[in-house]
């Protein structure tokens, strides 16, 4: 045997009652039902408590780019000493400002920072060697230039 709508009703409404100490309102109409006390439009619920404490919910913050706080400087000093903390912290602070919607949010900062330091790649020192494209075009200059001497010379 099924339930009626009714019965649907009320067990969710005590439901929203134990998971937020008090039945929210699930949807405009509940809430204008609610606040106008009218008593020809159906109602829900059938009681309201009001509750003292109230849980809130915070919703993240965009990151604001700024100067590195010393924790996060050295949070990445310790973790990971091969990393420059000033160029991680340059690129952590580039994606994150423009990284649009919701993924842009975040609850703890510092959290994400420290998931950042820890995923980041090292970049291994140059050594002063060129990359094949660079040493490619280190010949072609260099050929260009003996070209010129020997026509001025």
């Amino acid at each position: 045997m099924h339930e009626s709508a009714v019965e649907r009703g009320k067990r969710s409404a005590i439901a929203r009652k134990e998971k937020y100490g008090t039945a929210q309102p699930r949807n405009a109409f509940e809430t204008l039902s609610r606040s106008s006390g009218n008593a020809s439009e159906p109602s829900t619920t059938t009681t309201t408590t009001t509750s003292t404490t109230t849980a809130t919910k915070s919703k993240g913050t965009r990151f604001v780019p700024e100067a590195p706080p010393a924790s996060w400087i050295s949070f990445c000093q310790q973790e990971r000493p091969d990393l420059d903390p000033q160029s991680s912290y340059a690129s952590f602070s580039d994606y994150w400002t423009a990284k649009a919607g919701k993924d842009g949010v975040k609850l703890d900062w510092f959290a994400t920072w420290r998931n950042w330091v820890r995923g980041e790649k090292s970049k291994p020192a140059s050594q002063g060697r060129l990359t094949p494209a660079g040493e490619k075009a280190a010949t072609v200059a260099q050929k260009w230039l003996q070209r010129k001497e020997m026509e001025n010379g």
